[in-house]
């Protein structure tokens, strides 16, 4: 799986690179990540990770991928 911040934008792609599907949450909703498959994702301020879980061999793995938003700078 590979992670990208979209720069200038509140988006993360996500990339899935393996031969299985991957499942991903986020505000409470889920999506399948298909083999050599990608997703873009907006990040919303309340949330601020996303969760991928992937089944291998009879073992469940969990990955959090954990953001955080700039802050605004006041002037």
């Amino acid at each position: 799986m590979i992670v990208n911040r979209i720069k200038g934008e509140r988006k993360i792609e996500l990339r899935n690179v393996g031969d299985e599907s991957l499942i991903v949450t986020c505000n409470q909703t889920e999506m399948i990540l298909r083999p050599e498959g990608h997703l873009e994702i907006t990040l919303d301020p309340p949330v601020n990770h996303i969760v991928v879980y992937q089944s291998k061999h009879n073992l469940l793995m969990k990955y959090i991928i954990s953001y955080k938003m700039p802050e605004k700078v006041e002037k």
